[in-house]
């Protein structure tokens, strides 16, 4: 097919426009046919369109059009214009706006009813006209304009402006997977093939508009993205200031490490949490329940929401709130703060969004949402969402809708979901909201507390389903907000074109929250990972936010094997020494304490390799013959006080003084339904002897002392029927 069969030349109103076909042709090609056009006896008489510098760079002359349109079917080329100045007005539109349609084109524009000029281009979704006033005064902001025997009508929202055009040239290069669909960031925007502009699954070969009116848009730098789910991805910046042919180098490859069905790896974020820390609010008065971290808080004047990435301190204290993923900044004075209920959903036919007031089928609870977690692709049916205003309560399995119809619709997943919290504040000093993208954390490896940007909160996850997860997030579907600094300024960004946290920080390109080899995270610079499952506790490495690499402290295990199902008590203590089968019960000295404390404090430090939770035993009167013993479940290590502080739950009645001792053995509970109990902890530094104690009514009781190496160690409970046993 020849090129004039698809392009023509509009003498009348000077423009060169594409009307017809997807054949896509050079640039090179068109100023030929152009050039063949104008020769002719009819045709001589028009000033020349475009004229040629090189065989890759052109120029539309003497004021003649070309439509962005139809710069979507020219490749290997790059087109500037030269006459647009003085003579062509874009011209802007808002909220009052009627849509253009083909036969407008040549039309008269009446600006508040006086001739304008011909409409030569529009753009319905930007609501943009181009009109050939020939002159330089621009149509004025909340002007009425129409068009003459036409249909686009609106109101303009701006002065229009006048100046030249550039159409830069770009092409990609490289080895990519055969399934690539590549997309371009423009100021801030995706720009994804419409219309047959470029092939998928192939290299591109085509022209950008970087100038528009003598403006260059966004500096006339574009990111050239490759992220297709299951394969390693690549972006490509650059600057297209100068016009012309552009070489973008691209490489993408199979991710044998990403093959999960991506519908499946987006369910993940029921459990799987990624916050972008972005936020601190000070407060003066706090009351009611104490907040939990990754709550999600909730301003009730203003509606601003964010998630507590650190809660402060207790009920009535002042202190600061560390914020993440903060959307809305106004936070008014002694404004009430509350925290969110949850409500978990899959099943999820449509979108959520915020203000929606949800109701149950079945139960009539309602709520009000207040933040959403959902993706607007619905690769994942499963999400959350943040309400307030909670009345009745809500029943696993119900269809959950916007009241009165035409919102979200989705089926509650209660057993995850609904998670009754509630709490007022009065926050002061709405000044002391203040933009901040670090937040500190130790990974108790020997080198303190470092700051760090981004926080993920796996749940119990394995690292390699975060890894998929952050993929997912990433991809170039991904709508979801995500947070980028430039060290000063934080901003929002969607997932698809999120790069890195901070703008100096160094590049993943292949998956820009971390990479996965071998088993193993590494995470992008100023990513933080926590509660994986243990068995990862070795399995990451990260990198703070001062580019520091941060490993995990060696971890070891212990095991207890061939228990009795569920029966057998098993206790895995320190001993006395080598060979001993003495429990260690004077590991630490408590402080003086009176009753009713939800702790245990203990003089000095607690061992770092001490459970992070389990049980511990406190001895009162040791070495004495009255000597009695207590036994408390402990949730947490407060290590922040001078003398450590074993967190029990419930609050004890009991005092205790220095001459009493505690001990916190490794293992102190049931076994499993296998016959197993294992608990993973950080490596002492030097090997300790242990002692393991299995009892079962019916069995005879077994002991042995044993070795706690680095290796970690598996002891094999010797379980024998007890036949003098009777029950």
């Amino acid at each position: 097919m020849a090129i004039g069969d698809d392009f023509e030349i509009d003498y009348v109103n000077k423009r060169v426009h594409h009307f017809n076909g997807t054949t896509v042709y050079t640039v090179r090609q068109l100023y030929s046919w152009i050039q063949d056009e104008v020769d002719e006896q009819a045709t001589i008489i028009y000033g020349v369109p475009m004229s040629a510098q090189t065989p890759t760079e052109y120029t539309m002359v003497n004021s003649w059009f070309i439509d962005d349109e139809s710069t979507h079917f020219l490749k290997e080329g790059a087109i500037k214009t030269d006459g647009y100045l003085n003579n062509i007005q874009v011209v802007p539109f808002g909220a009052t706006y009627t849509s253009c349609d083909a036969t407008d084109i040549g039309k008269m524009v009446q600006d508040d009813l006086a001739d304008a000029g011909p409409l030569l281009a529009y753009n319905n979704t930007t609501k943009k006209w181009w009109v050939r006033t020939g002159l330089g005064t621009p149509i004025l902001n909340t002007s009425s304009m129409t068009i003459t025997g036409g249909t686009g009508a609106g109101t303009t929202n701006a002065d229009s402006v006048d100046g030249e055009d550039l159409f830069a040239n770009i092409y990609t290069l490289g080895t990519i997977e055969a399934t690539g669909l590549m997309y371009i960031s423009q100021a801030g925007t995706v720009i994804e093939e419409t219309d047959d502009w470029w092939a998928a699954d192939a290299h591109i070969d085509i022209l950008i508009k970087v100038k528009e009116a003598g403006t260059e848009i966004d500096g006339a730098v574009i990111t050239v993205y490759l992220r297709v789910y299951t394969d390693l991805g690549d972006f490509y910046e650059i600057g297209l200031s100068a016009g012309g042919r552009n070489a973008v180098p691209l490489a993408t490859f199979d991710d044998p490490d990403n093959q999960t069905a991506v519908a499946t790896v987006m369910a993940y974020m029921a459990n799987v949490k990624v916050y972008f820390m972005n936020g601190t609010l000070t407060y003066d008065t706090k009351t009611g329940d104490d907040p939990l971290t990754y709550k999600a808080l909730h301003g009730e004047t203003n509606h601003s929401t964010a998630f507590l990435l650190d809660a402060g301190g207790g009920a009535g204290a002042s202190g600061t709130f560390q914020l993440g993923d903060v959307e809305g900044t106004t936070w008014a004075d002694t404004e009430p703060l509350e925290i969110c209920s949850e409500l978990a959903f899959d099943a999820q036919t449509a979108l959520f969004t915020v203000g929606n007031t949800v109701k149950g089928a079945v139960s009539l609870a309602t709520g009000i949402v207040r933040k959403t977690l959902q993706d607007p692709q619905l690769e994942g049916d499963i999400g959350v969402l943040y309400i307030t205003g909670v009345t009745g309560t809500w029943q696993d399995g119900e269809t959950v809708t916007k009241d009165g119809g035409g919102g979200g619709s989705a089926t509650t997943n209660i057993p995850t979901g609904l998670i009754t919290s509630t709490f007022d504040a009065l926050v002061a000093g709405v000044a002391a909201f203040t933009q901040d993208n670090s937040i500190t954390k130790d990974l108790d490896n020997g080198n303190g507390a470092q700051p760090y940007n981004i926080v993920c909160d796996l749940n119990s996850q394995t690292v390699a389903k975060l890894y998929e997860y952050v993929k997912g997030l990433t991809r170039r579907e991904c709508t979801l907000k995500f947070y980028t600094s430039t060290g000063a300024v934080i901003t929002t960004v969607e997932g698809r074109q999120y790069q890195r946290a901070v703008s100096t920080y160094a590049l993943k390109k292949a998956s820009p929250l971390g990479t996965f080899a071998g088993g193993k995270f590494f995470g992008a610079r100023g990513v933080w990972i926590e509660d994986m499952a243990s068995a990862d506790s070795q399995n990451y490495s990260l990198i703070d936010a001062l580019a520091a690499t941060q490993n995990p402290p060696t971890m070891a295990t212990i095991k207890v094997v061939a228990m009795v199902a569920t029966n057998d008590r098993v206790l895995v203590s320190e001993s006395t020494g080598t060979g001993l089968k003495v429990i260690k019960k004077n590991q630490y000295t408590t402080t003086v304490q009176s009753g009713d404390r939800n702790y245990i404090e203990v003089s000095g430090a607690i061992a770092d390799d001490a459970p992070t939770t389990g049980v511990v035993r406190v001895v009162r009167d040791y070495g004495t013959l009255s000597a009695v013993e207590f036994i408390f479940n402990y949730t947490s290590i407060d290590r922040s006080p001078a003398d450590d502080r074993f967190m029990i739950s419930p609050n004890t009645t009991e005092g205790f003084d220095a001459d009493d001792r505690a001990y916190n053995p490794y293992i102190d509970a049931n076994a499993d339904g296998a016959g197993e109990k294992e608990i993973t902890v950080k490596y002492a530094g030097a090997t300790k002897y242990i002692v393991t104690i299995v009892r079962y009514k019916g069995y005879i009781p077994f002991d042995v002392a044993g070795n706690f190496p680095a290796a970690g160690v598996t002891v094999t409970a010797i379980r024998t029927e007890d036949s003098i046993y009777q029950s």
